[in-house]
């Protein structure tokens, strides 16, 4: 047995009672393989002010949520991504924006055995933000 492979052993016991179970070589839960973050923005000036666009991403590999491994507690990746376009000068700012892009509606958690729900990240949102100092 290689170092990294997930070893899933039960031992019968009496009726009713649990196994005991190695999960030796498993990920630890809640923890990809690879997490990117990445930023950009760009601004252009107009009049008393600046046009501006910024975006940000995140990626996240594979997960298992807990110990051991489970289809039904585990996802495969997720990418999310925001933007926001706006004009702003040194009194107000005035943008829309959008968060969740790509509308990945991925698992990010669950409770297992009496309650077996999974927690899905925000689906995709828009909006507009306005503000003035004063």
């Amino acid at each position: 047995m290689r170092l990294g492979d997930a070893v899933h052993r039960a031992r019968p016991g009496p009726p009713g009672s649990p196994g005991i179970f190695s999960i030796d070589g498993n990920q630890l839960p809640q923890s990809p393989k690879w997490t990117l973050n990445w930023t950009a923005g760009y601004e252009v000036p107009v009049g008393d002010g600046a046009i501006y666009a910024f975006t940000d991403w995140y990626y996240r590999s594979k997960i298992q949520f807990f110990l051991y491994q489970s289809v039904e507690f585990s996802d495969d990746k997720m990418i999310e991504g925001g933007l926001r376009v706006g004009y702003r000068t040194d009194r107000f700012d005035i943008a829309g924006f959008v968060r969740n892009i790509t509308n990945d509606a991925s698992p990010t958690g669950g409770i297992d055995f009496n309650n077996i729900t999974s927690y899905v990240n925000e689906p995709r949102i828009w909006g507009v933000e306005a503000s003035v100092k004063f």
